[in-house]
């Protein structure tokens, strides 16, 4: 008989357990899944290299306000964008296969060698820092 009565027990203490268990899980069960939003994507595949969406609008923000101060019509405003998206995205392509080129070579430029090359540039076209730099930006 008291075998019996712990035998109850036990399936009533596991009952509970259970119905304890569920009124917790029940909100979780009931919720509606969130729709998972693209935070970036892929817009290019330069060989074992990708171009993110994210890359390319970087790129793009100096040059999307200078379209929107240009153009007045709406449709011609998102022309310039369309090709300019396409030529910028052109540009990230040639700069990573450039870049990969350069590292299969094995091709390496030291500082020196920079400041070396923008010494003759300004000597030969008799500029100043300062107009070098103007023309530059």
């Amino acid at each position: 008989m008291l075998l019996v009565k712990r035998i109850q027990n036990f399936k009533w203490a596991v009952l509970f357990s259970i119905l304890f268990l569920l009124s917790f899980a029940k909100p979780v069960l009931t919720q509606e899944a969130e729709i998972p939003e693209v935070v970036d994507r892929i817009v290019a595949k330069v060989n074992d290299e990708i171009i993110l969406l994210s890359e390319l609008n970087e790129a793009l923000e100096s040059y999307t306000g200078k379209v929107n101060n240009y153009s007045s019509s709406d449709e011609r405003r998102q022309e310039m964008i369309f090709k300019l998206r396409e030529d910028v995205l052109n540009q990230l392509v040639e700069k990573k296969l450039s870049e990969q080129q350069i590292k299969e070579l094995g091709i390496r430029i030291e500082d020196g060698e920079i400041d070396n090359a923008i010494e003759r540039i300004k000597e030969s076209n008799f500029f100043t820092d300062e107009t070098l730099r103007k023309m530059l930006a």
